[in-house]
């Protein structure tokens, strides 16, 4: 009797265990089922992890572009609707931004008379982002830029966070202040990414650039610093370059009234991808060459000419040419010099005698080339001939501006030097 005491006891004992068990498993399932859930929700607002950086895909770049100048039509316009539809919602909470005011409240942010001009540009100066694949965050600096009522270019800086929902195609708006720009870009501080539903106006626009834009997209951001922001243009100048071509902004800034840079369109280009950094050559329409190393997208240094530094592509080039090849380079480069108002360079390569007889100052010898060649000229062969080691190449000389219809005939007298280096001098009258 004791022994079927004890055993009706042991099993009431293993029956208690396991149903402790039991409720214990299904607890832990159904905390496991809550922390999914949980963890699902949070991925529309949790912070972005991945290390703040500069946007190297031109896709998403001129895509952000997009939609900043899509916003900022709405700013200048004053469309509350469209910006209530636009501009994040939390900004807008904290804030005390309704859609009564918000007009007004975003027209605050633009020059005054930015507000109803239709004709602005929306350029970049810095764009980072945070990428999470499906939420990507982007942290800008742009410069608005537009004519004002004196026909004077001006701009508008303006700091903006876009986020984007590839899923929904979708985008919203956080104005930010230059302070907390800097606050993002120097601390790295976190952002937030976004679930984004689509309304009537903040469908993503994704756009496909090619290589050819994107060549004529860093000439046409320095040539608009050239005229815009002239310091700002001078230290994209490759370092080694600006101090032997130029040696202080000054210079910069004849190089500028003097060249047809604010007018250079992209006339040709070619791309080469290095080990650090890509490679685009770009010549304008009057055969002026621009040699961008850019890092990232928009983020160079610039060269602006074949000629001042040595080259490799350019040395290689010109020592696998027949000597008359490498004359006809050197006579090029000589235009291209005194096209851009580098009297300075052909005025070194001189003949000694010749300059003592004609030009004792580089003042006289710019003198004679303003009074006696074209601002833009332009080129071509008439005959060559050779006399012991001095070539002659007689040329005519057209009006690349074709403002005046007289061609110049001007003969040039050549010699080879060692590696690069050549004399020359050419007929007076």
């Amino acid at each position: 009797m004791k022994s079927l005491k004890k055993t009706i006891m042991l099993l009431l004992a293993i029956m208690i265990i396991a149903v402790l068990i039991l409720i214990v498993l299904l607890f832990l399932r159904n905390n496991s089922k809550q922390e999914e859930v949980i963890e699902e929700e949070a991925d529309y607002t949790r912070t972005i992890e991945e290390d703040l950086e500069k946007v190297k895909d031109y896709n998403s770049y001129y895509s952000i572009i997009n939609t900043m100048a899509t916003y900022y039509a709405y700013v200048t316009n004053g469309n509350g609707t469209a910006l209530s539809s636009v501009i994040d919602s939390e900004y807008m909470s904290k804030n005390s931004i309704t859609k009564d005011n918000i007009a007004e409240k975003m027209g605050e942010q633009i020059d005054e008379q930015l507000k109803n001009n239709e004709n602005f540009e929306v350029k970049v100066q810095k764009m980072y982002v945070k990428d999470n694949y499906e939420y990507p965050t982007y942290c800008v600096h742009g410069k608005i830029y537009y004519y004002d009522a004196n026909d004077q270019m001006r701009y508008n800086d303006c700091y903006i966070i876009v986020y984007t929902d590839s899923e929904n195609i979708t985008y919203s708006i956080e104005p930010i202040t230059e302070t907390e720009y800097k606050s993002i870009e120097q601390n790295k501080t976190e952002l937030a990414n976004k679930k984004i539903e689509q309304n009537q106006y903040n469908k993503m626009l994704y756009i496909n650039v090619s290589e050819e834009t994107a060549a004529s997209s860093l000439l046409y951001d320095f040539k608009l610093k050239a005229e815009t922001d002239v310091e700002s243009a001078y230290n994209l100048i490759d370092k080694e370059y600006r101090e032997k071509r130029f040696g202080n902004i000054d210079e910069f800034k004849k190089y500028i009234e003097n060249s047809s840079i604010k007018n250079a369109m992209q006339n040709k280009y070619q791309r080469t991808v290095k080990d650090d950094y890509t490679e685009y050559v770009c010549i304008d329409q009057n055969n002026n060459y621009y040699i961008f190393k850019e890092n990232g997208i928009l983020d160079y240094t610039v060269i602006l000419d074949t000629y001042t530094l040595d080259l490799p592509e350019v040395v290689s080039n010109y020592n696998s040419s027949t000597e008359e090849e490498k004359i006809t380079i050197n006579i090029q480069k000589v235009f291209q010099a005194l096209n851009s108002g580098d009297y300075k360079y052909v005025y070194g390569k001189l003949d000694d005698t010749f300059k003592s007889t004609n030009f004792k100052t580089e003042a006289d010898f710019e003198k004679y080339v303003k009074e006696n060649l074209y601002k833009n000229n332009k080129i071509a062969y008439r005959t060559k001939n050779k006399t012991g080691d001095v070539y002659i190449y007689s040329l005519i000389i057209s009006d690349g501006n074709g403002v005046n219809e007289k061609d110049i005939n001007k003969d040039i007298i050549m010699q080879l030097k060692e590696g690069t280096d050549f004399v020359m001098s050419f007929n007076i009258k």
